[in-house]
């Protein structure tokens, strides 16, 4: 297929993401690892390992700042060093095909001036030597770009024998990449967050697309859906994860604008502990709360379920023992109030969205009883990314008040 801009630029991103592994997780401390043998790590043994039972652990403890040790391929030499959109002018006369030029620097050379095209990808003033795809076209001209290339190839290919390639490389959430700690004043997008290659924080509900969207009435049919085989159960449960993933992007993308524009209006100076913001969208209602100053009168427990539902603690224990008696595969899913509701936690401020219960949930312009929702794009490897909302280094929690995880997560994501 001929190509479009916008093809072009995720084509030119996909391979930014392939070999950020190489650079973007900076290098690994001596002690991160052990030996690496056929491009694979291999994990170092240690005799402190050993307790006072004599029990030999089977590996060493996890530890936090090693989370990105097992993404990281550090130890292999980068394909390139950069791509960078070209300022320089077009050796031959641009045509109508031609969209924007690049300037490639690979391992060991000087920079090459690639033009992107409809048809695919030739060297500047070379149309004969087009290639559809970027890295065929970077072999050719470069013997050391292959075989470091090639290389990474192995590597991904030992360390994951099914041989599937990283998706999405994203910072996470919780744990910046160790490169951030050397200029914390920096905080560099990995591939798939950087807007200049047409990246973002993934997720779905950034336009207005779903603002209208019935979610009451969404609710409502699915809590109604047959559910009497494990076929009817299967075809249920997908409906499920795919509205209720929709609903919590939608709800985190309203609650962290909510809690932006509360934090940012003069209500947030007010001194009472209190002090509140809330609003509707469509059959959503989002309230903020600002947190207590005194962590010391803070709650030693979590109180979500109060929160949400708005009932005593007496009265929340009752309903979660009389479901837990009553629980089946649909505990879950027939639970709308707690289903339809997400909490979000952010720079001192909780915000709860909950499908307005007032909303008439059999209403529908067609008088249809299906639920109208998408797969996932991109197989759901574009997750929402949290931290790319609100770019600040401080924790955001998110806590979806249910009992019951459906478990039919897209094991390729990278949240």
């Amino acid at each position: 297929d001929y190509y479009t801009e916008e093809v072009v630029v995720t084509h030119i991103r996909r391979l930014l993401d392939i070999t950020a592994c190489t650079s973007a997780f900076g290098k690994l401390p001596a002690t991160g690892r052990g030996s690496v043998e056929n491009g694979s790590p291999k994990p170092k043994t240690n005799d402190q390992n050993l307790d006072l039972g004599g029990d030999v652990s089977m590996y060493p403890p996890p530890r936090l700042g090693q989370f990105y040790d097992f993404f990281s391929f550090s130890h292999l030499t980068p394909p390139f060093h950069y791509i960078r959109r070209s300022n320089r002018p077009f050796l031959e006369d641009k045509t109508e095909d031609d969209f924007f030029q690049i300037d490639v620097r690979v391992c060991s050379g000087k920079p090459t001036t690639i033009v992107a095209s409809r048809k695919g990808f030739y060297p500047a003033g070379k149309r004969l030597l087009i290639s559809h795809a970027l890295v065929p076209l970077l072999q050719q001209i470069s013997r050391v770009f292959d075989a470091a290339y090639k290389a990474l190839m192995k590597a991904f290919t030992e360390h994951n024998k099914f041989g599937n390639l990283p998706y999405g490389f994203r910072a996470n959430t919780w744990v910046v990449p160790p490169v951030v700690s050397d200029n914390p004043a920096v905080f560099p997008p990995l591939p798939m967050e950087d807007e200049t290659w047409g990246g973002n924080g993934g997720g779905q509900g950034r336009d207005s697309k779903h603002e209208k969207r019935q979610w009451a009435r969404d609710f409502a049919i699915l809590a109604a859906m047959p559910c009497q085989n494990a076929e009817e159960r299967q075809i249920r449960d997908r409906k499920a994860f795919l509205l209720h993933s929709l609903f919590v992007d939608v709800s985190v993308f309203k609650a962290v604008s909510a809690i932006k524009h509360f934090k940012d209006s003069k209500q947030s100076s007010i001194s009472n502990v209190s002090s509140s913001y809330e609003e509707r969208i469509g059959d959503l209602t989002i309230k903020v709360i600002r947190d207590l100053s005194d962590a010391s009168i803070k709650l030693d427990c979590k109180n979500d379920g109060t929160l949400v539902l708005g009932l005593s603690e007496e009265e929340l224990a009752q309903r979660n023992l009389l479901k837990g008696i009553t629980a089946d595969e649909s505990a879950a899913v027939h639970d709308t109030p707690t289903l339809g509701a997400v909490i979000i936690r952010h720079c001192g401020y909780t915000a709860v969205v909950k499908v307005s219960p007032e909303t008439d949930s059999l209403g529908s312009p067609n008088g249809s009883l299906e639920i109208d929702i998408e797969d996932q794009p991109e197989g759901g490897a574009n997750a929402l990314n949290v931290n790319r909302l609100f770019r600040v280094h401080l924790l955001i929690i998110i806590t979806t008040v249910r009992s019951t995880i459906i478990n039919m997560k897209n094991h390729s994501c990278i949240k």
